[in-house]
């Protein structure tokens, strides 16, 4: 019986260890993925303003207090 325990906790930390190891490892991967993709915005250009509007379509207080910026050029 002692033997049976034993199995399934050392099964359990060898998938927790590995949920943990995996965790890391995509988190390393998505870090270097975003550093190597700098400056792709296209309103990147050097000298101007830039705006950034962030906005979900199910955002209410986004719909009603963050309008879309109108401006003559």
């Amino acid at each position: 019986m002692n033997i049976d325990i034993l199995t399934r906790l050392y099964l359990a930390l060898g998938i927790v260890a590995g949920g943990i190891l995996l965790y890391f490892l995509m988190n390393k991967f998505l870090l270097i993925r975003t550093r190597s993709v700098k400056g792709t915005l296209p309103i990147s250009v050097s000298g101007k303003v830039a705006v950034l509007y962030f906005t979900t379509p199910n955002c209410a207080p986004c719909k009603t207090i963050q309008r879309p910026l109108h401006y003559a050029r």
